[in-house]
């Protein structure tokens, strides 16, 4: 099981594993006869397999059905390029929402390039660095369709971008989650397991490696994929979707808190999104390389 296999990265938790307080460092590798007999390890019980289910409100239109969402700072050009390939791609505009905390001063011809795209509500933050997980909540709130598709404002889609499978398991089967695959994706895409190390509290990622198959989308059952991906809105919300107080490095943590709540989360290789990463301005990379925030982060699965 992929519990007894060894450790790809190990994080080290340094207090009770359901309190706020708690850090986590990368730190190694963890044994494979370690035990778990704390609060935490309750999650370690594999996910139930994801089960076909009947669905009378099937999507007939996927624009009816899903809103794109995106995190952004002070790069609305890139969101502007986002929007631009989905239209190109799918012939058809999907409602796309972005927040953006960056300071409120574009020029006025900026704006005119968003305003070009009816679909795309842009909202500027009333804090600059508000951070990705508060960025991303208040553009869930946002979201009137059933599904949402999370995607970075570097993201673009193409011919190779099937979103309309995504769509048919969701409506089809009882997985909160599935996501896309894009450059670096595998990295992402494996299982999660708390551990004891002696008196020490570790969450341990198994990269690369699922628990389940979707046979009939070629697809699989993990614990944790990659940060493109479309999800049942009422699911994600109900879960608390992501933990506010990580400004950065909110990744583990969202899919911990998915695991926590028995919620299915599925990975489709074959549906790809391309990361067409600009270079980073200096306001952006001094945003997302900040050593306080990163020292910072919580493991808030409770």
């Amino acid at each position: 099981t992929p519990c007894n296999k060894e450790a790809s990265k190990l994080y080290f938790i340094t207090e009770d594993a359901f309190r706020e307080d708690r850090k986590a460092l990368l730190i190694g590798k963890i044994p494979r006869n370690d035990s778990c007999d704390f609060q935490a390890c309750s999650i370690n019980n594999l996910t139930p397999p994801i089960r076909v289910i009947e669905n009378k409100n099937r999507c007939t239109r996927i624009s009816d059905c899903v809103t794109v969402i995106t995190k952004t700072g002070r790069r609305p050009h890139l969101v502007v390029r986002m929007v631009q390939s989905i239209k190109d791609t799918f012939g058809y505009d999907l409602r796309v929402i972005a927040y953006d905390d960056g300071p409120n001063d574009y020029s006025a011809e900026v704006w005119d390039r968003i305003k070009e795209h009816p679909l795309l509500q842009y909202f500027v933050a009333d804090k600059p660095d508000i951070g990705i997980s508060r960025g991303r909540n208040l553009a869930l709130k946002q979201v009137k369709t059933k599904y949402f598709m999370l995607a970075d404002d570097d993201n673009m889609f193409g011919n190779y971008s099937n979103i309309s499978k995504l769509v048919d398991i969701l409506d089809n089967t009882d997985t909160t989650l599935v996501a896309a695959q894009f450059a670096g994706a595998l990295k992402f895409a494996g299982t999660l397991q708390f551990k004891r190390q002696g008196d020490d509290r570790v969450l341990l990622k198994e990269s690369g490696l699922c628990h389940g198959d979707l046979e009939e989308w070629g697809c699989e059952q993990c614990d944790l994929t990659s940060n493109i991906f479309m999800a049942k809105t009422q699911h994600i919300l109900e879960t608390g979707g992501w933990s506010h107080e990580l400004k950065i490095t909110e990744h583990v943590d969202f899919f911990v808190k998915l695991k926590a709540n028995k919620r299915k989360v599925a990975y489709c290789r074959d549906v790809k999104v391309k990361n067409a990463k600009p270079s980073k301005s200096g306001v952006y990379k001094e945003l997302r390389s900040n050593v306080k925030d990163r020292k910072s982060t919580r493991l808030n699965s409770s």
